[in-house]
C-alpha cells in the first residue's frame, strides 16, 4: 500500500485543512481533525482512482513528515491578510469549479499546463481542447474566456498567498518568480508545474528548517 504525508492545518477562522505534497490539488477540510482525515481520505481515493482511469502515472511518496513551525510573533495586520487572502483563494476556487464543472484534479491541471497564459493559449494542447469540449457539453457552465481568466486568476492568488505566508515568517528578501518549471520528485513525464523557483523552494525550506531547529533548542 502506497503511504503518502499528510500535512494538517488549523484554519485561523476554525476549523482544519489538510494536504499531500506528493499529490498537488488534493485537499481535505473539516470541523475537526477526525472529519478532516476523513474527507482528506476520500479526496486520496477519488483522485487516485481518476488518475488511474485517465492512464495519469501515480507518483511515489517523496515526502518525509516533519513538523514546520508557525509563523513567530505576527501581527495583527499579517493575520488579517493571510486570512483574507485564504478566504479568497479557497471562494474564487470553489467558484471555478462550480463554473467549469470539474474536480480538484482536472482543475489543477489547468493550473498548471504551461499552455495557458496571459500572453497566449495553445487552442491545440490536449487540455485545453478537453476544456472547450467540457464547457460546449455542459449545461450552465462559463464561457471558455471566462474559464481562462479564472484560472489565471488562481495563479494569481497562489502568488499573493505564498508571498503573504513567506512574509509572515521573515522572508521577504526571497524572490518566489513564479513561473512553469520541472519539478524534479515527480514522474519524469509530467513533472512541469506552475509554482516558485526551484532555487526559492530550496531557501524557503531550508529557512523553515533551520527556524524549526531553534525553536527545539529553546525549549
Amino acid at each position: 500500500m502506497i503511504r503518502y504525508a499528510i500535512i494538517i492545518e488549523k484554519a485561523s477562522g476554525g476549523g482544519y485543512g489538510a494536504y499531500l505534497p506528493d499529490l498537488p490539488g488534493c485537499v481535505g477540510m473539516g470541523d475537526t481533525r477526525e472529519e478532516t482525515m476523513e474527507n482528506i481520505a476520500d479526496a486520496i481515493r477519488f483522485q487516485l482512482e481518476g488518475m488511474k482511469a485517465e492512464g495519469i502515472p501515480v507518483p511515489l511518496p517523496t515526502s518525509e513528515a516533519e513538523n514546520l513551525p508557525f509563523p513567530q510573533n505576527i501581527n495583527p495586520q499579517q493575520e488579517y491578510l493571510l486570512e483574507t487572502i485564504g478566504e479568497a483563494y479557497h471562494e474564487h476556487r470553489r467558484q471555478l469549479m462550480l463554473g467549469i464543472q470539474l474536480g480538484l484534479t482536472k482543475t489543477y491541471n489547468l493550473f498548471h499546463s504551461s499552455a495557458i497564459t496571459a500572453q497566449s493559449i495553445n487552442d491545440k494542447d490536449k487540455q485545453v481542447l478537453a476544456l472547450q469540449r467540457q464547457l460546449e457539453k455542459t449545461a450552465n457552465t462559463i464561457s471558455f474566456e471566462a474559464a481562462i481568466q479564472g484560472i489565471l486568476k488562481l495563479r494569481e492568488l497562489h502568488i499573493q498567498m505564498d508571498t503573504a505566508v513567506l512574509d509572515a515568517y521573515g522572508g521577504n528578501d526571497v524572490q518566489l518568480t513564479y513561473d512553469f518549471y520541472e519539478v524534479d520528485y515527480l514522474p519524469e513525464n509530467d513533472r512541469v508545474r506552475f509554482t516558485m523557483h526551484p532555487d526559492a523552494r530550496k531557501e524557503v525550506l531550508n529557512r523553515l528548517l533551520e527556524l524549526n531547529h531553534k525553536i527545539h533548542e529553546e525549549k
